[in-house]
């Protein structure tokens, strides 16, 4: 899919990074698709009471932070019979991405989970989003991850690697999202950002890129 040299030559460098994939690989993030409803057949008292996102879009003025106050509580326990019981992926800290491209702002979108004041939990989502849970001590991956998917590098990176996106699916799998390199070393205060032009000046800063690779 590359398309030229330079392409080729940046997307082995941005390979070189960590992902989440390897985070999760090595223990330090729990990764899952949301919950998919299918037949319904499954009963899953945990998911009940849960503050959940079932839309297709986040909350409106959401922006790096999803506040789950905004959020409706879920009274709906079934699930398809295949469905996951594992839950873990749904704690907080908490890190909510969009599998699909939004037309309207050119971008993926992804969110920090802001917490409900009453409960630690974190919040159930539908199966278009993929969530991400790590420790307290980690919450900087998950503050970078959420920048570099708000960021045109997460759309280049997936436009690039993901054939179906290229071409004519504005959509990637959970595969794919969890390979998009997340350099993670640095403090990113998500607050001191306020725009999506302040996202990519920050992404652009962690990956060190130069003039001609940011232009790519």
């Amino acid at each position: 899919m590359w398309g030229s040299r330079r392409d080729l030559n940046l997307m082995e460098a941005l390979a070189r990074y960590e992902n989440l994939a390897k985070y999760e690989g090595n223990g330090i993030v729990i990764t899952r698709q949301g919950v998919i409803p299918g037949n319904r057949r499954k009963r899953q008292e945990e998911i009940l009471g849960r503050k959940r996102l079932w839309s297709a879009q986040f909350p409106e003025g959401t922006f790096l932070k999803l506040d789950s106050n905004k959020l409706p509580i879920n009274d709906d326990p079934y699930t398809d019979s295949a469905a996951s019981t594992d839950f873990s992926a749904f704690q907080m800290p908490q890190l909510i991405v969009k599998q699909s491209w939004q037309a309207s702002i050119g971008r993926f979108q992804a969110a920090v989970v802001k917490s409900d004041e009453r409960t630690s939990q974190g919040i159930i989502c539908s199966e278009s989003c993929v969530s991400i849970h790590t420790s307290e001590g980690n919450i900087r991956i998950l503050k970078a991850a959420c920048l570099i998917y708000n960021s045109k590098i997460a759309v280049y990176y997936l436009f690039l690697s993901n054939g179906f996106f290229a071409l004519y699916r504005p959509k990637v799998t959970v595969k794919d999202l969890l390979n998009v390199p997340i350099p993670s070393k640095e403090e990113v205060n998500l607050d001191s950002i306020k725009t999506s032009d302040g996202v990519d000046q920050f992404t652009n800063r962690l990956f060190a890129l130069k003039d001609s690779e940011y232009t790519l």
